[in-house]
């Protein structure tokens, strides 16, 4: 599910924020320190094995798909944990 609501210029360095907490909107995306999109959440364990950051699931072969490709070329300058 694609929870940004506007189109965005990829070619510049943006801020992503994710929440996830169990509820009707409970998946909420801040792009730029905006609001973007949000979705319900089950109650769950959450689990970060796996982080994919810029790619997509799918499939050409007309099948469900089963993992993420076409990941982006990119860096992230920083990745942190605020809020304790």
């Amino acid at each position: 599910m694609n929870l940004l609501d506007r189109p965005v210029d990829f070619g510049k360095f943006h801020q992503l924020t994710l929440v996830a907490e169990p509820g009707a909107q409970g998946v909420r995306l801040f792009f730029d320190g905006r609001a973007a999109g949000k979705r319900r959440r089950a109650p769950s364990t959450l689990r970060l094995d796996e982080m994919v950051v810029g790619a997509r699931v799918y499939n050409n072969e007309g099948r469900p798909a089963t993992s993420a490709a076409s990941s982006m070329a990119t860096s992230l300058k920083s990745w942190f944990t605020t809020g304790r």
